[in-house]
């Protein structure tokens, strides 16, 4: 089901995040030494947290759709199909900012281009969910079974594929505190709003509450890169 592979990815790449995080400097693995066993375990339980958290908000938001009509059903093969490329572009802003720090002198200049590079970045990853949900747009409205509200859910899944960029990056920033605390909030409310908000949404249900959830996780996300991207640490 959709759904379920939207899930095991989330989780999948979450802990993938996880690996990279803990990665020791120079690029090597650490050591799989007994003594650094369980260090490495508990340096991990963080991210391991956020593939859960974010594993919740997803599936309780998309297992409804699993037998809804093929438009709804579907939607979210975009963001399945993307999930590569937004882990892909998070990495390749790492290594930008690094090679822009080395040839950056000032604070100032160094903070001001990384936020135009973290942007570019999240612009990119964004089309191309974009471009991937006009294909499929274009195929469901051909067959006739396109609905508004499925239209609206396609949007939902953009703006959490560029919550997915975000947080990849304030998982390699190490910013667990802040990334856990937004994540589990919005969850929380997001499950009470579509609990007892979704009728008032007719004919959309739920959609716009989860629509809200992903715009939420997006701009708390970017605020925080917002606030830290110019320090040197997570680029060394």
């Amino acid at each position: 089901a959709p759904a379920l592979l939207a899930g095991a990815v989330t989780s999948a790449l979450a802990l993938g995040a996880a690996w990279w995080a803990t990665r020791a400097r120079g690029g090597t693995a650490r050591p799989n030494r007994p003594d650094t066993v369980r260090p490495t375990l508990i340096g991990t339980l963080p991210c391991v947290v956020y593939a859960m958290l974010s594993a919740l908000f997803l599936m309780f938001n998309s297992a409804r759709f699993i037998t809804a009509p093929l438009d709804l059903a579907i939607t979210v093969a975009p963001l399945v199909l993307g999930m590569g490329v937004l882990e892909w572009r998070s990495h390749r802003f790492h290594d930008q900012a690094v090679t822009l720090l080395r040839r950056t002198s000032a604070t100032a200049e160094f903070r001001r281009r990384a936020w135009l590079l973290l942007l570019r970045e999240l612009g990119v990853s964004m089309l191309v969910l974009a471009v991937l949900g006009a294909l499929l747009l274009g195929v469901l409205a051909a067959a006739g079974v396109l609905t508004p509200r499925a239209v609206l859910l396609l949007g939902a899944y953009l703006l959490l594929g560029g919550a997915y960029f975000a947080g990849y990056i304030l998982v390699n920033h190490g910013e667990f505190r802040w990334i856990l605390t937004v994540v589990g909030v919005v969850a929380v409310l997001d499950i009470a709003a579509t609990l007892s908000l979704s009728s008032r949404f007719a004919p959309y249900g739920e959609v716009p509450v989860f629509l809200a959830g992903c715009l939420t996780l997006l701009v708390l996300f970017l605020t925080a890169l917002r606030q830290n991207i110019g320090r040197v640490a997570p680029y060394r």
